[in-house]
């Protein structure tokens, strides 16, 4: 009878736990749940998934991408041939310089048109082990500086 309390407990922390990821959904017409791909990971909390639905993203908080060291995950709905971060020719498309680890993951985006007069036109990758999955790099440049 004195343990009769444990056992709601470890319910109790077991799924609180699970329930606090949340899914974040990124939409082209800002409609989503939050207007821009990086305003989802930086309201995002590790665990969390920011899913990126079909079409072509541009313009500021959509390249220049910053984990900032969580472990989450960025991913398409419909893989890349259906959804592409378009740099412009200005900015590269995601730079993992945070400590990040395999739990931070990038998978099924096109990443377009970046460009920098330093290292990682489309994805420059410095002090971090991020997981890289199914996507495409394509027409990016940097300069060596």
């Amino acid at each position: 009878m004195r343990f009769s309390w444990l056992l709601p407990c470890i319910c109790f922390i077991y799924f609180s736990s699970a329930v606090q990821a949340r899914t974040w959904r990124i939409q082209t017409d800002g409609l989503g749940d939050a207007p821009t791909i990086q305003a989802a990971i930086d309201s995002s909390a590790s665990g969390d998934t920011v899913l990126v639905h079909d079409g072509t993203y541009t313009g500021p908080g959509n390249k220049d991408l910053d984990f900032g060291g969580k472990g989450l995950v960025v991913r398409s709905v419909n893989g890349p041939a259906s959804t592409t971060i378009d740099c412009e020719g200005s900015g590269r498309g995601v730079h993992f310089h945070s400590n990040e680890t395999l739990s931070s993951v990038l998978q099924g985006l096109t990443i377009r048109s970046g460009s920098t007069t330093n290292w990682g036109g489309g994805i420059l990758i410095d002090g971090a082990r991020p997981t890289i999955e199914e996507c495409w790099i394509l027409e990016n440049a940097a300069g060596i500086g």
